[in-house]
Protein backbone atom coordinates (compact mmCIF):
# COMPACT_ATOMS: atom_id res chain seq x y z
CA UNK A 1 0.00 0.00 0.00
CA UNK A 2 1.30 3.30 -0.95
CA UNK A 3 1.62 6.67 1.79
CA UNK A 4 -0.97 8.06 -0.50
CA UNK A 5 -3.50 4.90 0.50
CA UNK A 6 -2.90 4.99 3.94
CA UNK A 7 -3.54 8.11 4.78
CA UNK A 8 -6.86 7.87 3.17
CA UNK A 9 -7.93 5.10 5.13
CA UNK A 10 -6.60 6.45 8.60
CA UNK A 11 -8.49 9.65 7.48
CA UNK A 12 -11.80 7.52 6.64
CA UNK A 13 -11.60 6.19 10.36
CA UNK A 14 -11.08 9.51 11.67
CA UNK A 15 -14.32 10.78 10.03
CA UNK A 16 -16.21 7.95 11.62
CA UNK A 17 -18.91 8.35 13.79
CA UNK A 18 -18.00 6.59 16.45
CA UNK A 19 -16.42 7.54 19.75
CA UNK A 20 -13.18 6.62 19.38
CA UNK A 21 -10.28 5.15 16.56
CA UNK A 22 -7.52 3.17 17.78
CA UNK A 23 -5.25 2.61 15.01
CA UNK A 24 -1.52 0.49 15.28
CA UNK A 25 1.16 2.44 15.26
CA UNK A 26 2.19 0.54 12.54
CA UNK A 27 -0.73 2.25 10.07
CA UNK A 28 0.24 5.45 11.14
CA UNK A 29 3.77 5.05 10.31
CA UNK A 30 2.95 3.82 6.79
CA UNK A 31 1.65 7.65 5.93
CA UNK A 32 5.05 8.31 5.35
CA UNK A 33 7.10 6.91 2.94
CA UNK A 34 10.58 7.61 4.26
CA UNK A 35 9.62 6.82 7.57
CA UNK A 36 7.86 3.15 7.25
CA UNK A 37 9.45 0.17 7.22
CA UNK A 38 10.30 -1.44 4.08
CA UNK A 39 9.55 -4.81 4.32
CA UNK A 40 5.99 -4.93 4.54
CA UNK A 41 5.93 -8.53 6.58
CA UNK A 42 8.27 -7.02 9.05
CA UNK A 43 5.51 -4.92 10.52
CA UNK A 44 2.71 -7.91 11.16
CA UNK A 45 1.78 -8.53 14.90
CA UNK A 46 0.46 -12.13 14.39
CA UNK A 47 1.88 -14.93 12.48
CA UNK A 48 -1.06 -17.52 12.95
CA UNK A 49 1.56 -20.30 12.00
CA UNK A 50 4.29 -19.75 14.13
CA UNK A 51 3.92 -20.26 17.90
CA UNK A 52 6.30 -18.04 19.11
CA UNK A 53 5.35 -14.87 16.70
CA UNK A 54 1.96 -13.30 18.16
CA UNK A 55 0.65 -10.04 19.10
CA UNK A 56 4.12 -8.25 19.08
CA UNK A 57 5.77 -5.51 17.90
CA UNK A 58 9.13 -4.09 17.81
CA UNK A 59 9.50 -0.54 16.10
CA UNK A 60 12.30 -0.13 13.73
CA UNK A 61 12.67 3.18 14.73
CA UNK A 62 13.96 5.15 18.15
CA UNK A 63 11.53 7.86 19.95
CA UNK A 64 14.19 10.06 19.44
CA UNK A 65 14.53 9.21 15.46
CA UNK A 66 10.29 9.83 15.60
CA UNK A 67 10.40 13.03 17.32
CA UNK A 68 12.68 14.28 14.82
CA UNK A 69 10.68 13.53 11.40
CA UNK A 70 8.59 16.66 11.01
CA UNK A 71 6.80 15.43 8.13
CA UNK A 72 5.14 12.90 9.43
CA UNK A 73 4.51 14.25 12.86
CA UNK A 74 2.80 17.22 10.67
CA UNK A 75 0.20 14.72 9.08
CA UNK A 76 -0.70 12.99 12.05
CA UNK A 77 -1.34 15.85 13.86
CA UNK A 78 -3.52 16.90 10.50
CA UNK A 79 -5.29 13.59 10.68
CA UNK A 80 -6.12 14.09 14.00
CA UNK A 81 -6.96 17.76 14.29
CA UNK A 82 -10.55 18.41 15.86
CA UNK A 83 -13.26 17.96 13.61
Amino acid sequence: MTPEIAEFIINQHMYSPAMWTILPLQDWLAIDGDVRIKDQFADRINVPANPRHFWNYRMHLGLEQLLKEKKLNDKIKKLTSVR
